[in-house]
C-alpha cells in the first residue's frame, strides 16, 4: 500500500499525523475501520485498544506501588481523603485532652509545686535573712573571731621573738655547749702482762669527769682475784679500773679529779703486771666530751 506523503506541517502536527497513519495502518492490517474522528473521550481521535476502568479507585496503602492492571483511570477520578491513622496523626481528639488536662491545672496546684522546688533549695526569705545577719555583724566581732584564730595558732608576735631569741644567742654560749666523745676498746681473750688494751690519740679538747663517772667496763669472764688497769694520759697514770674478785664488771678512780685532754694527747689503759688466772674477753666505753 502506497502512504500518502506528509503536508507541509510544522513539527507538533507533524507527528499528530504520523500518529494517526501509524493507527490507519495497524487498523487496516487487523481489518478495522477507518480510524474514528477526535471526540471529547478520545481527543486525538483514531482507534484506541486502551480500556477505561469503572471502579472506584483503590484505598491508600503504606507503599507505594506501579501497579499492573491494563486499565486506564478517568481524570475525573477522586481517592478519600487520608484517615489520621494513615497519616501518622493523633487520634482523633487526643490534643483536646490534652488541652483540657492543661486547663483542669489549677493555680493552687501551679503554687504547690513552685513551693514543693523552694524547699528543695533554699527556704523563702532565707537568702535575705543572712545577708540582714552578715551586715549586723560588728567589726568588733570580726576582729575577736580574728584574735581567737590566731590565738589558735601562734601568739601574734611569737614568730618575731623567736627569732630575736635566735640571734641574741651569743658565740660564747655556743662555745659553751659540749657534745659526746667516747673511747672504745675490746681485749679478746686473758691480757698478757702489762698489755696496752687501749691507746687513743684525741684530735681535739676532751674532758672526763672525775673517778671516770658514767665510764663503762665488763668481762665475759669474771675475775678469780681483784685485778687493776691502769689509766695513763701521755703515759702518766691518771686513774684506775678494778674488777673485784668474781666480778664481771668494773670500778672506776681517778687520783687527781677530772681528767682534761688537749687536743693530741694520748689516753691508755694498760694490763696488770700479773694478768688474773680467769679475767677475759673485757670491754671498755670511757665517757668524755668535747
Amino acid at each position: 500500500m502506497k502512504l500518502p506523503s506528509p503536508p507541509n506541517v510544522p513539527d507538533n502536527a507533524l507527528r499528530r499525523y504520523l500518529r494517526l497513519l501509524g493507527e490507519a495502518v495497524n487498523a487496516l492490517q487487523a481489518g478495522a475501520a477507518t480510524p474514528a474522528a477526535p471526540t471529547p473521550s478520545n481527543p486525538g481521535g483514531g482507534s484506541s485498544s486502551v480500556v477505561l476502568a469503572d471502579l472506584p479507585p483503590e484505598a491508600l496503602a503504606p507503599q507505594r506501588h506501579a501497579g499492573i492492571i491494563d486499565e486506564a483511570a478517568r481524570r475525573d477520578h477522586l481517592h478519600p481523603f487520608p484517615t489520621a491513622t494513615q497519616v501518622g496523626a493523633d487520634p482523633a481528639g487526643s490534643a483536646a485532652a490534652a488541652e483540657s488536662a492543661a486547663n483542669s491545672y489549677t493555680d493552687g496546684a501551679i503554687t504547690d509545686e513552685i513551693t514543693r522546688a523552694d524547699a528543695a533549695y533554699d527556704a523563702i526569705g532565707s537568702a535575705a535573712t543572712a545577708e540582714s545577719n552578715a551586715n549586723t555583724y560588728t567589726d568588733n566581732q570580726i576582729a575577736d573571731e580574728v584574735s581567737r584564730a590566731d590565738a589558735a595558732y601562734d601568739p601574734i608576735g611569737a614568730a618575731a621573738a623567736a627569732l630575736s631569741s635566735a640571734n641574741g644567742y651569743t658565740d660564747s654560749q655556743i662555745a659553751g655547749l659540749t657534745f659526746p666523745y667516747d673511747l672504745h676498746a675490746f681485749a679478746p681473750g686473758a691480757p698478757a702482762a702489762s698489755a696496752v688494751v687501749l691507746h687513743a690519740v684525741v684530735p681535739r679538747a676532751v674532758s672526763i669527769a672525775d673517778n671516770l663517772a658514767g665510764s663503762r667496763a665488763h668481762a665475759g669472764v669474771a675475775a678469780t682475784a681483784s685485778t687493776d688497769f691502769d689509766v695513763l694520759v701521755n703515759g702518766v697514770s691518771v686513774g684506775t679500773i678494778n674488777f673485784a674478785s668474781a666480778a664481771t664488771t668494773a670500778t672506776f678512780s681517778t687520783s687527781g679529779g677530772a681528767v682534761a685532754l688537749a687536743a693530741g694527747d694520748r689516753l691508755s689503759i694498760v694490763a696488770p703486771g700479773s694478768p688474773d688466772a680467769t679475767l677475759a674477753d673485757i670491754a671498755f666505753a670511757i665517757l668524755g666530751a668535747a
